[in-house]
């Protein structure tokens, strides 16, 4: 009876009947009895609704991967960025390492040689 519930109150507000008066009614049994029969057929508004919102369901969990990859494409160009970072600044410290030996050797008084 629970899963009726909703069914039998929007029935009843449409008819302009409070659940009070419905819930006290002789009727009551019968009508629930007829909402939860399997062959009782679907509403044209709840299949309507069904159409509705199973696309929009569809669409709302293809935005949320939608997101999840633009996050994770979004952590991984980050994390590129940041070895970039690290090599670049290390690629200096060996140009500014190797120039200094190029000075070095340049400055010394002949026994330092060049492989080059």
């Amino acid at each position: 009876m629970e899963t009726t519930r909703p069914a039998v109150v929007a029935a009843f507000f449409e008819a302009g009947i409070s659940r009070a008066t419905y819930y006290r009614s002789p009727l009551a049994k019968t009508i629930t009895d007829l909402l939860q029969a399997l062959d009782t057929p679907r509403s044209q508004d709840d299949t309507l609704t069904t159409e509705i919102t199973r696309p929009k369901r569809v669409d709302r969990a293809l935005r949320f991967q939608h997101a999840a990859g633009q996050r994770e494409m979004s952590a991984t160009i980050a994390a590129y960025a940041d070895h970039i970072q690290a090599l670049s600044l290390r690629n200096a410290e060996l140009e500014a390492e190797n120039a200094a030996l190029r000075e070095h050797l340049g400055q010394a008084d002949g026994s330092l040689t060049s492989l080059r």
